[in-house]
């Protein structure tokens, strides 16, 4: 048996948990839409903070820039966001240092090629 609760909150504000709570965190997914760097590193910082020394964060989260055309002329290459600031297409090394940086150990990683627009990155990491 497994004993859960759900709580929704924006990923860039302060985790409301303890310091070392939790054996796992899954982000499916939602990774992606932090699209400033001193955000993602702040949630990457919280994320380890509230694992327990030893614990697994996971992550699928789309990595690289879109393929279709009519989506690559809506992204700023620059910043490697599109118009509306919601999706960040990050490189996958760039965003795997990022895990490093925030005191995770990579255990393993995949880049996924995704049949339709952008790559999916898979992160299995320790704290």
């Amino acid at each position: 048996q497994v004993d859960f609760d759900f709580v929704e909150r924006d990923m860039s504000e302060a985790f409301p948990f303890p310091d070392d709570s939790f054996e796992v965190v899954i982000d499916h997914r939602a990774f992606h839409c932090v699209v400033d760097a001193q955000k993602r590193s702040h949630v990457l910082r919280g994320i380890r903070r509230v694992l327990r020394p030893g614990g697994f964060f996971f992550s699928s989260t789309i990595a690289g820039m879109p393929r279709r055309a009519d989506l690559l002329g809506e992204v700023n290459a620059e910043t490697r966001s599109n118009q509306l600031g919601t999706r960040y297409f990050g490189d996958p090394d760039d965003l795997l240092e990022d895990v490093r940086t925030a005191g995770f150990e990579l255990m393993a990683y995949q880049v996924v090629r995704e049949p339709y627009v952008v790559d999916n990155l898979i992160i299995y990491a320790r704290a």
